[in-house]
């Protein structure tokens, strides 16, 4: 016999329920629901809390690729660095035919 655990969709408590069961009673607010309410109330709220999560943590990635003072300072030595090069292999080419 296979345990699950469920929060109740009132107080939020973790409930242990049997694999067979039908009905759960929270034993710290004592509400009672089919476990089928409690299963979609709980996977409807590790959906959104994954959803936000995810959310948050791409804002702080994009925040800190596109925002961040050593990132412009790269971007801006790379552009700098291939300007100069370019520079010198077109003197290069240029003097090759003189």
């Amino acid at each position: 016999m296979e345990l699950k655990e469920l929060k109740c969709k009132n107080c939020g408590a973790k409930i242990e329920i049997n694999e067979k069961d039908t009905l759960a009673t929270c034993k710290y607010c004592n509400t009672s629901f089919s476990i089928n309410e409690c299963d979609n109330h709980n996977s409807e709220l590790k959906k959104t809390s994954i959803s936000e999560k995810q959310e948050k943590q791409m804002k702080t990635i994009l925040k800190f690729m596109f925002f961040n003072p050593f990132t412009i300072l790269f971007d801006i030595i790379f552009v700098l660095a291939f300007i100069i090069i370019f520079g010198i292999l077109i003197k290069m080419f240029m003097g090759a035919f003189n």
